[in-house]
């Protein structure tokens, strides 16, 4: 009885994972590029990062601060 109940639970548990791969890669809506300045004048670039289709973010160069511009585009 306790071995069915175990069983049962290890396979209802291991189709509801098998869904949540493919929400979490579903892809976003749009993506974006994001330009990172030293301060609030925005003058001075001091990093970039893009955020692709396929949901990785990539910092090209430079650093991340609060000051930045981003610029999206859409998915396909």
């Amino acid at each position: 009885m306790i071995r069915k109940l175990a069983t049962t639970i290890a396979l209802v548990g291991s189709v509801a994972l098998s869904f949540l791969p493919a929400a979490a890669l579903s892809a976003p809506p749009f993506g974006w590029d994001r330009t990172y300045y030293d301060d609030a004048s925005y003058t001075t670039e001091v990093g970039a990062e893009t955020r692709y289709c396929n949901g990785y973010t990539n910092l090209y160069w430079g650093v991340k601060t609060p000051y930045y511009v981003t610029e999206t585009f859409p998915c396909e």
